[in-house]
């Protein structure tokens, strides 16, 4: 089983201040097929639909992390 469906929407706004908005949408995906799932992979397994939105603002490393926000939602 492979990815089903997915969706993401991506908006950056450079000026007056960088601003990052990210929102996906995930039905029946794989959880053994994500990037980056790693040894998550030999616990869990399945299909999941969900959504994931993050937010951040800024230059550079530190004030992009301190200044994220993300939700999700998965069934």
């Amino acid at each position: 089983m492979g990815w089903r469906q997915s969706a993401c929407k991506i908006n950056a706004k450079f000026l007056p201040r960088p601003v990052y908005d990210i929102a996906a949408k995930l039905e029946r995906v794989n959880l053994a097929q994500l990037p980056g799932a790693g040894r998550i992979a030999e616990r869990v397994g399945g299909a999941a639909s969900g959504t994931l939105q993050m937010k951040t603002a800024g230059v550079g490393r530190d004030e992009l992390l301190g200044k994220l926000t993300a939700g999700a939602s998965f069934i």
